[in-house]
C-alpha cells in the first residue's frame, strides 16, 4: 500500500469518526430539555419523520416541532463558523 492510500484511508476513518459523533452529539442535543426524550425516542422520531407519519404522543411532537429543528440550524451554523474559520 502506498504511502498516499495509507493517508487517504487514515482521512476516511476519522472522518466517520467525527460524522458518527456529530449524529452521537445531535441525539443527545434532541434529547435533552425540561422534558427527558431518551435517545431511542428521538431516533424513533426521526425515523417517523422521515418515513412521513403521522406524530404520535407528546415526545414525538416535542422531539420534532422544537428539538430537532433546533439541533438542525446548531450544525448548520456550526458547519458555516467551520468554513469561516477554515477560510480565514
Amino acid at each position: 500500500m502506498t504511502a498516499r492510500r495509507k493517508v487517504l484511508r487514515h482521512r476516511r476513518a476519522v472522518l466517520l469518526v467525527l460524522a458518527l459523533l456529530l449524529a452521537g452529539a445531535m441525539v443527545v442535543g434532541a434529547g435533552v430539555g425540561p422534558v427527558a426524550v431518551s435517545p431511542g425516542e428521538v431516533v424513533r422520531s426521526l425515523r417517523n419523520a422521515l418515513a412521513g407519519r403521522p406524530i404520535a404522543g407528546r415526545e414525538d411532537a416535542i422531539v420534532r416541532h422544537a428539538r430537532l429543528p433546533r439541533v438542525a440550524l446548531s450544525a448548520v451554523v456550526g458547519a458555516g463558523l467551520a468554513a469561516a474559520g477554515a477560510a480565514l
